[in-house]
């Protein structure tokens, strides 16, 4: 919408996903929201180079990011697609890069 207050003419079947921030922290942890599992659970590589299931306090969120308060410690490598396949504790690691 335009600020002047003129409204274009919309056509039946337009949608709009809207984000209203209420909130913004700048230089926090945070986490692609997708590796966020059911329970604030994610995967982890441990120092072993097997995945590790872990309890993580999340904070502020958004479709994209997601807050860590807790449970996570920098250098930490999260696993972004949980879903994935053949993901579980104790599985050893194949890294994918993408670029």
């Amino acid at each position: 919408f335009a600020a002047d207050g003129a409204t274009p003419r919309l056509l039946v079947g337009y949608s709009a996903d809207i984000e209203i921030i209420i909130e913004r922290r700048d230089a926090v942890p945070r986490i692609p929201s997708e590796a966020l599992m059911t329970g604030n659970r994610i995967y982890v590589v441990g120092a072993d180079g097997r995945l590790e299931e872990r309890a993580v306090e999340t904070g502020l969120t958004n479709w994209e990011f997601t807050q860590v308060t807790s449970g996570l410690t920098a250098g930490d490598r999260v696993v972004v697609t949980p879903g994935k396949e053949g993901l579980a504790p104790g599985v050893t690691v194949t890294e994918e890069r993408t670029e």
